[in-house]
Order: structure tokens, then C-alpha cells, then sequence
């Protein structure tokens, strides 16, 4: 089968999507007003709260919920076939994460205070801790995750790493000139930065940084530390991110968000393109099943699930994204578009690894057991590989090709990285609100950042390579589908307490917490068969926490709707 038919039933299914379910969304379900009084107007404060073209937000929002995982999970849910793997993308992107985005938008517009203070209004306030303790630990792993990805492809494609600086240089340069000024002057001073960024990977890329080896500190003949070059690229990421949310939000997180959106889209054009001069043909078969683990699903919703619907989406949006909305209509254009964003991403990555195989065999080769978390960075290559060999029909550099698209997976999951510890950073500042003196609240934000780097370093450098974040991907699979569970859940009361219908926002949490509770289960009995004992009572005890929220939820059910949300 030809690679054009996936990409024609996704186009359909996404134009269809957008024009209509949208629009239905938008106008019946959440009735998005034009004229409502955002946060980031009615909180207006330069730094967190900064009014944004939503086009620019689009952009940074993208960034800010991709990373990695949107390339490398679809090609781990290749090997169970191409079929489980694009429906999950398509419905999943098109129904689930589109509902998802627009209406966690429409909650954290209508409802800005804490996230704390909106489980209690809205589900009660025994969920509160649970969903707090969820919503930390799925952030934490994120945090080390994020800063293992990129640390993986930066150690294996030195020459990204000068076009990052200078993208992040361009980044800034880009913030300040825009802030405050008038809007017309967004497109030519967004293709003046794009052009200087692609610029920047051409020149820069051939003039690689990296960390030779290993360092070793060595007493006579014993070598008493390592230290890889991943680890090395760790911490330094975690330090960058520790300055980078010191920052307002405007200056360099917004506008680096967006050129890595404009870059990303650059490089999809690219793909595509070549994809229509190539018109390949689907190697890999449409079911498979691995001796090794047991049928696709749930495992593929673990891997591909953080992606198709990230529930750990919600507290990137109310934490940072939603601060910068100007008006509420954008809610369908920036959430419900980013959803459709990933899910093209995602194909792109199916594609490769369904087709780069010149047969069946060669595939199978590729493929002979499921996907670990491990496998991630490994297969991060893989696409990056089978971008440069698409590219090269366009007669694009295969050098050039490969550091271009690591430059953009490595972006995208520093843009994750960034929102993480900023999002992180508001959720722990709702413990102990600091003082109302400037010199106070900066003391209280460094103390917070810091603790926010120093658990999500020790998580990703516990396992001595940097990859420990990766390896907690499973546990972050499990939380992510708890929250958007719980996610849906807050939605639905939120448009009951504004007599509004909900049967499709509560019929879609319901399902979500099915396939959580199943997935939970099935991958508790995964550790418990291997003996994985550590990773089998994390996994309890977010299905402990998860259990509580689910009981507030159900007494939340049986009561009348009292609450009156901010407006």
C-alpha cells in the first residue's frame, strides 16, 4: 500500500475535524466568547500574564506539549503494526487530545487560579493532595525525560548543538524586539529569525561541540568516576532550564517555543514533499504480534498515549500557555491545532518506520520484540536517519538533512523541558504562596527552581547514564492517562456548573479512565511478573492516588452543581 493513502485519510479526518467537530466544540459545547476577559488581560503582569498574537502562541504552544516522544513512541508502535498505530494517531489526535486541548484551555481561562484550588471547587477537596501528588510526579519525570532526550541527541549529533545557541541567541533578539510593539511587524520579523535560524544550522552545523569520550577521574590505577558525555549534557540542560524559567516568558522560552515550531514546519514541508517524489510503499505489516509482550493494546497506549493524548498537557496550559491568551476564541485554534500538529508529526514518524524498509524482512529485523522506553533515543536516530534519506531526493545534503532534523527534536524537547519546570514551578508555588515583595518572591521562586532541578536530575542521573527520566516513561504513561481522566472529569463539571452540555466531554473521561484502569492493571502485572519491584510500587501508588481522585469524582456525580466559576 502506497504511504499517500494514510496521508489522505489523516488530511480528511483533520480537515473534517477542524471545520466541524471543532466548530461543535467552539460553539455548542464550550461557546467560546470573543469579548470574555482573559487572565492574561485582567492579570497583565510582563513576566507570566503577557496578551499574545495567537499565532505566535500556536507556535509556542506546539513547542511547548511536543518534544521527542512525538517521534520516537510512533515508531515504537509500528512494531505492532501499522493499523493499531494510525487509528490511535488519527481518533486519538482528531477526538480525544483536540477535546482535550480546547477544553483544558476553556478551563484554565475560566477558572485561573491555582490548580489546587480548581480540583476542590470542582471535584472536592480530599482530591486535591492526590491529584497534586499525581500531577508532581508526572511533571518530575517530564523534567528528567526531557532532559535525557535531548541530552541523548545532542551527545549523537554534535553539530546541533552551536544551532541551538544560536537559535536560542536568535530567540532572544526576537522577544525583545517584539515586545511591545505593534503586530504587523510579526511576519517580517518572524522570517527574518527563521531564515537566520535555517542560516544558522547551515553554517554551525558542520562545526560540531561535543565531549570527547569520557571523563575520567582516575587515583593510580583505578578509575574512580565516568562521566559520559549524556550526563555531562544533562546537567548543563538543567542548569539552562533553571535560568531560562527565571525569565519572563516573552524574552526567551515564547519566542525559542516559536521559531521551533516554524523550524518543525519547515522540516515536515520537507518530508512531505519527498514523500510525493518518492510515493513509497508500506513495508511493515498491517498487524504483528511479538513473541515478547502480549497483544497491542493496552502497550501501545502506553507508549503512544502520552502523545495522542497527554493528560500532563493540562498543567503545561494552565501553568504557562493559557497565561498568554488574549481571547478565549483562540482556545480552538491554539488547543484543537496543536493536537493535529502532533498527530501529523506522528505520521511522519509512522511512515518512516513503515516504509524506510526496502521489504517485510528487513523490517522484521528491525523489529523482532516491543519497543522499550530505552529504545527511545535509539529510535529518535532511527527517524532522524529516515529523514535524511527522504530528504535526499530533494537533493538535500544528507549531512545536512540529519543535523536539521536533530536540531528540531532537540528544540522541541528542550521547549518541553522549559514548560515543565516553569509549569512545576507555579504548581509548587501554590503550597506556600511567598510574599507580596518583589526581592521575596524572587528568593521563594529560586528556592522552588531549585528543587525542581535537583529532582529531576537526580531521577534522570540515578541510573548512571542520564536516561533514568526515559526509563520512567511507563510510569509517566500511566499518570499522563490518569490525568486526562481527571482532566476530562474537571471539564465536564466546569460545563455542568455553567449549564452546559456535557455528554461528550464525560462520555470521553470515561473512557479515557477505562483505558487507564486498564493499562494500569496490565502493566502492574508486567512488573509484578518481572520482579520490578521498585517500578511495580510507583505504579501502585499512582493507582492508589489515581483510586482517590476517581472516588471524589464519583461523589462529585451525586451532588448538584454549586459552583460558580471566575468570570
Amino acid at each position: 500500500m502506497n504511504v499517500w493513502f494514510l496521508i489522505v485519510a489523516m488530511a480528511v479526518a483533520f480537515v473534517f475535524g477542524y471545520r466541524f467537530y471543532a466548530k461543535l466544540l467552539a460553539l455548542d459545547i464550550f461557546r467560546l466568547d470573543k469579548n470574555y476577559s482573559t487572565p492574561a488581560q485582567t492579570r497583565a503582569d510582563g513576566r507570566e500574564y503577557v496578551p499574545t498574537n495567537p499565532h505566535f502562541l500556536f507556535g509556542h504552544h506546539c513547542a511547548a506539549v511536543g518534544g521527542a516522544a512525538m517521534f520516537a513512541a510512533p515508531m515504537a508502535a509500528v512494531a505492532w503494526g501499522w493499523i493499531p498505530a494510525f487509528l490511535w494517531i488519527t481518533l486519538g489526535s482528531a477526538v480525544a487530545a483536540g477535546t482535550y486541548g480546547l477544553g483544558c484551555f476553556w478551563l484554565s481561562l475560566r477558572h485561573p487560579k491555582g490548580l489546587r484550588d480548581v480540583v476542590a471547587s470542582l471535584i472536592g477537596r480530599q482530591a486535591r493532595l492526590a491529584l497534586f501528588l499525581l500531577a508532581v510526579t508526572a511533571l518530575v519525570i517530564i523534567v528528567a525525560a526531557s532532559a535525557g532526550f535531548a541530552a541523548s541527541i545532542l551527545a549523537a549529533y554534535p553539530g546541533a548543538v552551536l544551532p541551538l545557541a544560536a537559535i536560542a541567541l536568535i530567540a532572544v533578539v526576537l522577544g525583545s524586539f517584539l515586545h511591545g510593539r505593534t503586530e504587523f511587524v510579526l511576519l517580517p520579523a518572524s522570517v527574518l529569525a527563521l531564515v537566520a535560524s535555517l542560516a544558522s544550522i547551515w553554517l554551525l552545523s558542520d562545526e560540531p561541540l561535543a565531549f570527547k569520550g569520557a571523563l575520567v577521574v582516575a587515583f593510580g590505577d583505578s578509575a574512580l568516576v565516568s562521566i559520559e558525555s549524556t550526563l555531562v549534557w544533562v546537567v548543563l540542560l538543567l542548569v539552562y532550564a533553571f535560568h531560562a524559567a527565571r525569565l519572563p516568558v516573552w524574552k526567551l522560552m515564547r519566542p525559542r517555543g516559536f521559531l521551533m515550531s516554524l523550524l518543525l514546519a519547515v522540516a515536515l514541508l520537507i518530508f512531505y514533499v519527498a514523500l510525493a517524489l518518492e510515493h513509497p510503499t508500506l513495508t511493515a505489516p498491517q498487524f504483528h504480534s511479538i513473541a515478547s509482550a502480549p497483544g497491542a493494546l493496552p502497550w501501545i497506549l502506553l507508549i503512544v498515549g502520552p502523545g495522542a493524548l497527554a493528560g500532563w498537557q493540562l498543567l503545561i496550559i494552565h501553568g504557562v500557555t493559557a497565561r498568554e491568551m488574549r481571547h478565549e476564541t483562540d482556545a480552538r485554534y491554539v488547543g484543537y491545532g496543536t493536537a493535529l500538529v502532533q498527530g501529523i508529526v506522528a505520521l511522519s514518524a509512522l511512515l518512516i518506520a513503515a516504509s524506510v524498509f526496502p521489504n517485510a524482512e528487513a523490517w522484521s529485523k528491525q523489529y523482532p520484540a516491543a519497543p522499550s522506553a530505552l529504545d527511545f533515543p535509539r529510535l529518535a536516530t532511527a527517524y532522524i536517519d529516515g529523514f535524511a534519506h527522504y530528504a535526499a531526493a530533494l537533493r538535500l545534503d544528507l549531512s545536512l538533512a540529519r543535523h536539521l532534523a536533530a536540531t528540531v527534536i532537540a528544540g522541541l524537547t528542550l521547549a518541553v523541558l522549559e514548560a515543565a519546570v516553569r509549569a512545576l514551578k507555579h504548581l509548587l508555588g501554590e503550597l506556600a504562596p511567598p510574599p507580596a515583595v518583589s526581592t521575596r518572591v524572587r528568593e521563594g521562586e529560586r528556592g522552588r527552581l531549585w528543587i525542581i532541578v535537583l529532582a529531576g536530575g537526580a531521577l534522570a542521573l540515578h541510573d548512571g547514564r542520564g536516561l533514568g527520566g526515559i526509563a520512567a516513561w511507563p510510569l509517566l504513561a500511566l499518570a499522563s492517562l490518569w490525568l486526562a481522566a481527571a482532566g476530562f472529569a474537571m471539564i465536564a463539571f466546569a460545563l455542568r456548573a455553567q449549564a452546559r452540555p456535557t455528554l461528550l466531554v464525560g462520555t470521553l473521561g470515561a473512557a479515557v479512565g477505562a483505558i487507564a484502569a486498564w493499562t494500569s492493571v496490565a502493566q502492574l502485572w508486567m512488573w509484578w511478573s518481572v520482579n520490578a519491584w521498585t517500578a511495580f510500587i510507583a505504579g501502585l501508588i499512582v493507582l492508589l492516588l489515581a483510586t482517590a481522585i476517581l472516588s471524589e469524582v464519583v461523589r462529585a456525580l451525586m451532588r448538584r452543581p454549586a459552583v460558580a466559576l471566575d468570570t
